[in-house]
């Protein structure tokens, strides 16, 4: 009996099953094949994302995002491409991955040649916290004494009004700058009236099951530039589109329909948002409207204040009102302050 050679036999069940297999897929339709629940999809972030400079490329790719994410259980996002980000379009994007995975229980997943290449971009997700939403607890960046001009608070957020948090980021002003106490109440006073704005009035009742009714908030100081920004998010309704709604008193409502109304545009109507004081509610903390955060931007006496909205934005010290194109889920509040080098601490 003739003896078999054990790898070419090998070889030839191996080429066999190939030539199977290619039959098999030749009667299956390719759209089987597409659907297949367990490919995952790969979603590339753009080059530049910001609010002021390509505001449209940045609301389109999150609109894209949410929509491939709808019908795509495995995904994983290409950060090879990202040149810069600013704040603000960091805390959307973050965002809405955190939704994504909390509602449609996604699975993230990240590899090393995915990360970003530019190393300004992988320092910057690095310190904000970014990667933790794909459950990397150790630093990706390698370039630990790069960027040490700027300081980030990771981002937090909430579901309600958290002493804690807002608490949070007192402390890290404080370990950096000398505050006085008119400063840092005025501080306190925006940021428990954002966040207090977002769980009363940014969600609505009827679209539970698409949010996750939370805010986010971060901060960052540049020693280089002494700029000290804050950023505040959510993913609600947006300000103008609650004003109508309001759960408040009957006589509030009544100035909102009023003005909504009198004012020719969504910009005039944000605009007198921020410069009105609403004061109405027990809690004397709460209840002065947006004007409480011009008025932090006042007591410090220089910076900055941007409120995006729906397809409008409003600069308050410049007294600026920009209409776009393109519209922003929720609300997305931007403080920028220059901070004087007599309020640093010495070892700031």
């Amino acid at each position: 009996m003739k003896k078999i050679d054990g790898k070419m036999h090998k070889k030839y069940i191996i080429k066999k099953e190939k030539k199977r297999i290619l039959r098999l897929l030749k009667l299956k339709p390719k759209k089987t094949i597409l659907l297949n629940k367990n490919i995952r999809f790969k979603i590339i972030i753009p080059k530049k994302l910001d609010m002021r400079e390509n505001r449209d490329e940045l609301t389109k790719f999150l609109v894209n995002f949410r929509k491939t994410i709808e019908n795509k259980k495995y995904f994983s996002l290409d950060h090879r491409q990202m040149e810069s980000i600013s704040k603000g379009a960091l805390i959307l994007l973050t965002a809405e991955i955190e939704r994504c995975v909390n509602l449609k229980n996604t699975s993230l997943k990240i590899k090393k040649k995915l990360l970003p290449i530019n190393e300004d971009v992988k320092i910057l997700l690095d310190k904000i916290g970014y990667w933790k939403y794909f459950h990397i607890d150790k630093s990706v960046t390698k370039f630990k004494n790069k960027l040490n001009n700027e300081l980030h608070l990771k981002i937090i957020g909430d579901t309600e009004v958290s002493g804690e948090k807002i608490g949070s980021l007192i402390s890290f002003i404080k370990e950096h700058l000398i505050i006085n106490q008119d400063w840092k109440d005025s501080f306190s006073d925006a940021m428990t009236e954002a966040a207090a704005n977002t769980v009363e009035h940014a969600y609505s009742e009827e679209n539970k099951s698409e949010e996750i009714k939370k805010w986010w908030l971060s901060a960052s100081l540049n020693k280089s530039t002494n700029e000290l920004s804050f950023v505040f998010y959510d993913q609600g309704l947006g300000i103008l589109n609650t004003l109508e709604s309001s759960k408040k008193a009957n006589r509030k409502r009544d100035i909102f329909k009023k003005w909504i109304d009198e004012e020719g545009s969504k910009g005039s109507l944000l605009k007198r948002l921020v410069n009105t004081n609403l004061s109405s509610t027990d809690d004397e903390r709460r209840g002065n409207g947006l004007i409480s955060f011009k008025t932090f931007i006042d007591e410090v006496g220089t910076g900055e204040l941007t409120i995006h909205t729906d397809n409008v934005s409003y600069s308050a010290i410049s007294d600026r009102t920009d209409s776009y194109t393109s519209y922003i889920m929720g609300t997305l509040i931007v403080w920028k302050i220059q901070v004087p080098l007599k309020y640093y601490l010495q070892a700031a």
